[in-house]
């Protein structure tokens, strides 16, 4: 078995890439084939605070919209589409509320943006 110099798998490769992009002889450029592939967006931190605040807004009602120390902190991303964040606040004197937030988006669906919670309370 003879060795490959690391030279020669670069020319391997570079002329596999050149055979792989060369388009057929029958395809013209108005051809309608599948040109490029949709990559899902990246989930900021940023963006993902948002989302879990309009949705904790929504889905609490008025425990959030009542609520005051509210925080969402801590986030971490869970990978490049879904980021977890820790949130809390207290809700008119009566309850400490707790938990986290996930925001994501599907892979091959950047359109929508999916949110769950897992909230726990506390009387106070």
């Amino acid at each position: 078995m003879s060795k490959i110099r690391g030279g020669a798998i670069v020319a391997v490769v570079l002329a596999a890439l050149m055979v792989a992009t060369v388009a057929p002889a029958g395809a013209t450029s108005s051809s309608r084939g599948p040109s490029v592939v949709e990559r899902t967006q990246r989930m900021t931190q940023k963006a993902a605070k948002l989302y879990i605040a309009r949705y904790l807004k929504q889905s609490t009602g008025k425990y959030w919209r009542y609520g005051h120390d509210k925080k969402i902190h801590d986030c971490k991303n869970l990978s490049p589409i879904r980021v977890r964040c820790k949130v809390s606040w207290y809700y008119k004197e009566k309850a400490y509320i707790h938990g986290s937030a996930t925001a994501y988006y599907k892979p091959n669906d950047p359109d929508h943006v999916y949110l769950r919670h897992d909230l726990k309370v506390r009387p106070i």
